[in-house]
Order: structure tokens, then C-alpha cells, then sequence
């Protein structure tokens, strides 16, 4: 349609963990769908990963890159940390999810995010798994919670894969985020960016609205 806004697929894979194969694949992958006529928000290329030691800006541009698009693509690596803040805001912005290297989610489906990732894609083999959708049900019940809370709190731990999850579907869900014990989150702040840094930087920015006097 004439006038229409086009859409990008948002692609979701690693950045600062990447390997060079990866980067080489997933460049290559982008290439050959850009040929093809589709318009793709590849992060590592179109996201500014510069000049941002916290993240939180990185977060919010990929935030609005996952908001307009019209299916996110994942090219499944198990360690990367983005990836699952990414799918999490995937999920609660309940966009569709289209696996690039399903033989290496397959591998995984004996840990549970894996199996819900693989329920959630629409174009895995749902063969390989049981079909009660256990998994995805789970993590509606949260984006129900999520959607009904007025703020979240989080008692921060570590960067885990399904903490990054909840934290990527909170985020995108613009939910205000503060933390039971940010003193601990501090001695764990980091000089680059990490996801603790954002942590810290959301709760001290919602505790400015409500004590602008309160030191931090």
C-alpha cells in the first residue's frame, strides 16, 4: 500500500559475547534477507553500542526496535545475557519469534527457557516436544502479573536467564523498576555496561520522582 510504513524484523544475537563465526553468519544472514526486500534492525549494525557505560540507552533503542517491528528473528546462543533480556521484551510485546538455528535450540530442550522458546517460535518442530504448552502457559501467568503490577521490585542476584526474562518483559512493559537491596547492586556495578548498572540507574531515577531531596 502506497504510503504505508514498512517494518523491520528485529534480529536478536549476541554482541559483546559474539564469536567471529557468529558475527560472520549472522552478517551473512542479514545480507542475504536485505537482497531478498526485507528491511531488518540488526543491533550490532544498527543499534549505537557506543558511548552508553550504563546500557539503559542500548536497552530503550532496542525497546523501540522490538515495538515497531514485525517478527523478531533468533539466532539462539545459550550464554549470551542480551538474548534473553531481548526475548523478554519479546514475549510481553507478544511479537512473533522466528528461530534461525533451530538444531541449536533443539540441543537445549531439556532446560526450560530453551523448551519455552522452542513452544513459543512459529516455526520450530513442535514434534520434538510434548504438546501441553506447560512452558509458554507459565510465562503468560507472569506477563498477566506483570501487566496487572503497578511498579516492579527486584531483589537482584545475579544476571540469570530467566531474571534477564523477566527483566527484558518489565522493561518493555515501561513498568517504573526499583530494588529491595541496592546496596548489594552497588558493590556488583560494573565500569562498562551490564545490566546491574541499568538496574541501579531505573531504581535511582524512580526514587527521584518520588524523594527528589533523597541522596543515593
Amino acid at each position: 500500500m502506497i504510503g504505508e510504513e514498512k517494518t523491520r524484523d528485529f534480529i536478536i544475537c549476541p554482541v559483546r559475547e559474539s564469536t567471529e563465526a557468529e558475527k560472520l553468519f549472522v552478517t551473512n544472514y542479514v545480507s542475504r534477507l536485505e537482497k531478498a526486500g526485507c528491511l531488518i534492525h540488526n543491533p550490532s549494525r544498527d543499534t549505537k553500542q557506543d558511548d552508553d557505560p550504563i546500557g539503559l540507552r542500548i536497552c530503550s533503542d532496542n525497546r523501540e526496535a522490538v515495538r515497531n517491528s514485525k517478527t523478531v528473528r533468533l539466532y539462539f546462543n545459550p550464554t549470551s545475557q542480551g538474548t534473553y533480556f531481548d526475548l523478554g521484551m519479546t514475549f510481553m510485546e507478544n511479537k512473533p519469534l522466528f528461530v534461525i538455528n533451530q538444531e541449536t535450540l533443539a540441543e537445549n530442550l531439556n532446560e526450560p527457557m530453551s523448551r519455552f522458546l522452542f513452544e513459543y517460535a512459529f516455526n520450530t518442530d513442535k514434534g520434538l516436544i510434548d504438546s501441553n504448552r506447560s512452558c509458554i502457559n507459565n510465562f503468560s501467568k507472569l506477563q498477566d502479573i506483570i501487566d496487572l503490577s503497578s511498579s516492579i521490585t527486584y531483589d537482584w542476584e545475579g544476571n540469570d536467564k530467566n531474571f534477564l526474562f523477566n527483566f527484558g518483559m518489565a522493561f518493555m512493559a515501561g513498568k517504573p523498576i526499583t530494588l529491595s537491596n541496592r546496596e548489594y547492586v552497588e558493590t556488583k556495578r560494573t565500569p562498562h555496561k551490564s545490566f546491574q548498572n541499568c538496574l541501579l540507574e531505573l531504581d535511582f531515577s524512580h526514587s527521584r520522582v518520588l524523594y527528589p531531596s533523597r541522596k543515593l
